[in-house]
C-alpha cells in the first residue's frame, strides 16, 4: 500500500494570462527539479479556445520556486500542423533531449483527436520528429521505462467515442507497446478509463502508477480520477490495481475532489509523486512524499 504523507510543494498557476497547469513531468537536475507541464491562456479561453501549451518551472532542493514559468516554443513543421495544431501536453523524457508528448487536434465529428509524439528539445525550442499510433482512434499519455536492456513503452489507447447526454465522451485504457504489438497490462474492468502511467523500481519490484475514473459523469468527486498502482516482479505480469491513500492534511480545497496525472520518481532517497488536483489540474499540482506502508 502507498500513502501520500505530505505535500512538499504546491503550484497554483494563476497569473494574469496563464492558468490550468496539467500533467507535471519531472527532470532531475543537480540540486533542483525541472517541472514541465501544460498550461492555457485565459485570453484564449474567454473566446472558446483551449489550446494547451508546454512550459516549465524550476524548484530548488528545499522545494522552493527558483524559476518562474518559461514557455517552450514549438517549431512549425508538418507534424505540428497535422498532429498538434491545437495543443501539446508533456509525457516523459527518454533522454535529456528526446521528449515524448501528447498532441491535440480538433476534428469535425468528435471534440478532438490525440496522438503520441516524439520531439527534440534544445534551448527551450521543441521540434516534433515522429508520430506513433496515428491510425488508432486516438492515443495519449506516453511513458518510457528502461531497465537494463529492457525498454517498456506505455501509453493510453483510445477505444471508442460514445454519445452521452448530448455530448461525446470517450474510453481509453493503458496499454503496453512491445515488439510492435499492443497489449493490456492487467485484466481491466469494463469501461474503466485509465491514463498517465509511470513506472518506478523499488527494491526488486516494479510499480506502475496511473489515474483511473468512471466513463460517465466523471467530472466530480465520486466518479472522477483517483490514483492507483499495480506491481510486478518482471514487468510482464501485473497485479490488480490498488488505490493509494492520503494522510488527513494532504487533501485540501485544491485537490480533495480529484487526483490525477501522477508522475512518480526518486529524489534524495525518497519516493516523490507529482500529481494534479481538482478538475483535471485546474486547481494546481503538487510534489508530494509517497510512503510505502
Amino acid at each position: 500500500m502507498f500513502r501520500v504523507s505530505k505535500n512538499l510543494f504546491i503550484y497554483r498557476l494563476n497569473e494574469r494570462d496563464n492558468f490550468w497547469p496539467q500533467v507535471p513531468t519531472i527532470v532531475l537536475k543537480k540540486n533542483k527539479l525541472k517541472i514541465f507541464f501544460s498550461f492555457r491562456k485565459k485570453r484564449e479561453a474567454k473566446i472558446g479556445l483551449s489550446k494547451a501549451r508546454v512550459g516549465y518551472i524550476e524548484i530548488n532542493s528545499k522545494f522552493q520556486l527558483s524559476k518562474k514559468l518559461c514557455e517552450i516554443s514549438v517549431k512549425e513543421n508538418s507534424l505540428k500542423k497535422k498532429y498538434a495544431n491545437d495543443g501539446l501536453m508533456p509525457g516523459c523524457f527518454e533522454s535529456c533531449n528526446n521528449f515524448f508528448l501528447t498532441g491535440w487536434k480538433k476534428t469535425s465529428k468528435y471534440p478532438h483527436k490525440t496522438y503520441v509524439l516524439k520531439g527534440k528539445l534544445k534551448k527551450d525550442t521543441l521540434e516534433l520528429t515522429k508520430v506513433y499510433f496515428k491510425n488508432k482512434i486516438f492515443s495519449n499519455g506516453p511513458f518510457i521505462f528502461k531497465n537494463q536492456r529492457k525498454k517498456i513503452f506505455l501509453f493510453s489507447l483510445g477505444l471508442k467515442w460514445f454519445l452521452y447526454k448530448n455530448k461525446y465522451e470517450n474510453i481509453y485504457q493503458i496499454r503496453k507497446y512491445e515488439n510492435k504489438k499492443i497489449r493490456s497490462l492487467y485484466k481491466v474492468e469494463k469501461n474503466e478509463v485509465t491514463n498517465r502511467p509511470t513506472i518506478i523500481k523499488i527494491n526488486s519490484e516494479f510499480y506502475v502508477f496511473f489515474c483511473k475514473r468512471k466513463h460517465k459523469d466523471f467530472r466530480n468527486q465520486k466518479n472522477g480520477y483517483k490514483i492507483y498502482f499495480s506491481k510486478s516482479k518482471n514487468l510482464s505480469v501485473w497485479s490488480k490495481p490498488e488505490k493509494i491513500k492520503y494522510n488527513k492534511r494532504v487533501l485540501q480545497s485544491w485537490n480533495s475532489g480529484m487526483q490525477c496525472y501522477p508522475y512518480v520518481f526518486k529524489y534524495k532517497n525518497k519516493i516523490l509523486m507529482a500529481y494534479c488536483g481538482n478538475y483535471f489540474g485546474r486547481g494546481g499540482f503538487s510534489i508530494s512524499e509517497l510512503q510505502k506502508d
